[in-house]
Formats: C-alpha cells, structure tokens, sequence
C-alpha cells in the first residue's frame, strides 16, 4: 500500500507534464497504477481467505486474535478504495491544474508525506517482526497534517499560490483536485486504524510522563 501510495505521490507533485493522454491513449502511469493496484487488491483478498481458514488451527500459545486481524484487513480494503479513488482523480485532472494546485494544500506538505511514509515503515516492520510501537508516535496523521498546516507559508516573493479563487473552484478540475484530496484523508483514516490495531497486536513502548508535558506544553506554546 505504501509503494502505491509513493507512486501516486510522486505522480501528484512532478513538476513537469506528463506524456500527452487521450480516451484512446491515456497517460502511461495510468496503466502502471491499475498492474500495482489489481495486483495489491488480489493479494489482500489471498490473506483475507487465509485469515479465515487459520482461526480454525490450534495455536499453543493460546487464542488467536482473529478480530484483530480482520480488522486489519477491512482497514486496508478501505485504503485500496481510496488509492482508486485518488489515482481515478490524479488521472482526469489535467497537468495545467494539476500543478497550479500544488501549493494549495498541505497534504502535498514535503514533511507530512515524510510522516505518511515513515508510519507505513513503522506500522508495516511491528506487523513483521512483532516489535512493539512507541507510545510518542502520533495517534493520528491529521494532528500532523494541522501542525504543518500552522507552519508553512508562502514566501512573499513567491510567484506561487496557496489560495484558490472562484473561477478555479468553478472548474471540473477544481472538483477532481478535490476528490483526490477526499481520497487522501480516507487513506490517512485507514492508516490511523492500522496503525491503531498494530499497537494492540504488538504492544507499545511507554515514554513515563510525556502524555503529561505534551498537554502542558500544547497549553503554553498555543496562541489564543
């Protein structure tokens, strides 16, 4: 899921046109995302049928979390419809747009699409090798998308812009821009359950008093 999501990323923020589509022709990323894509859904599907038949094995170590695991799934099946539905986007939005909105939203934020990738790394090496997850990481990646949101501005002199006035909120384009930025937050949401449900699996490991400066430093350094 994280490799799509790069791929679709990184096809949302290239700076140069893409090659010429058509009904006939279409880009030729498109057809790479719909191989990646099939190729993911048909391999959740496998666990999904094998996540089935192994709750009927016997485990020594006692009760397999078979909920849990469900709920991985059913978390990652709703990721793959919002990878659709953003690469769908990403697909009819034309190139002209595509880059004049790039400064217009701070999911495209170079740190929150550090922070995105970096819980898939996490989430992905606990599920792998069991490993439990810090307790200071972030519980969800929107409190990440509104702090980079408070601390990035455009630059005076930029020639870039970071609002979007009626004329373009009054195109297809606009409207296509926006379905992607709606598919990108049902993504988070499933991340923030896997990343949720991971922790339940794996455990996680206590920092002693930091829920407690957190707040208090929320509380000092939040202008009123």
């Amino acid at each position: 899921i994280s490799e799509i999501y790069g791929f679709l990323i990184s096809t949302w923020i290239g700076t140069q046109t893409h090659q010429k589509k058509t009904l006939a022709a279409p880009a030729t990323w498109i057809e790479d995302f719909r191989v990646k894509l099939i190729g993911l859904a048909d391999q959740i599907q496998t666990v999904k049928q094998m996540t089935e038949l192994a709750k009927w094995e016997g485990n020594i170590r006692g009760k397999w979390p078979i909920e849990e695991y469900q709920a991985l799934i059913e978390a990652e099946l709703q990721m793959i419809s919002g990878l659709a539905q953003l690469g769908g986007a990403l697909g009819h939005l034309e190139d002209g747009w595509r880059i004049t909105f790039l400064h217009s939203t701070h999911v495209l934020h170079p740190n929150f699409i550090g922070d995105v990738i970096s819980i898939f790394g996490l989430v992905a090496n606990s599920l792998r090798t069991g490993e439990p997850m810090h307790e200071v990481l972030p519980s969800t990646l929107l409190e990440r998308l509104f702090y980079h949101r408070h601390k990035s501005f455009l630059s005076p002199n930029s020639d870039k812009k970071d609002m979007v006035d009626l004329e373009e909120m009054q195109s297809i384009d606009y409207m296509f821009y926006c379905t992607g930025l709606v598919a990108v937050y049902h993504l988070l949401q499933g991340l923030d359950e896997l990343h949720r449900i991971t922790k339940q699996l794996v455990g996680e490991v206590p920092l002693k008093g930091f829920d407690q400066w957190k707040n208090e430093y929320q509380r000092v350094h939040t202008l009123t």
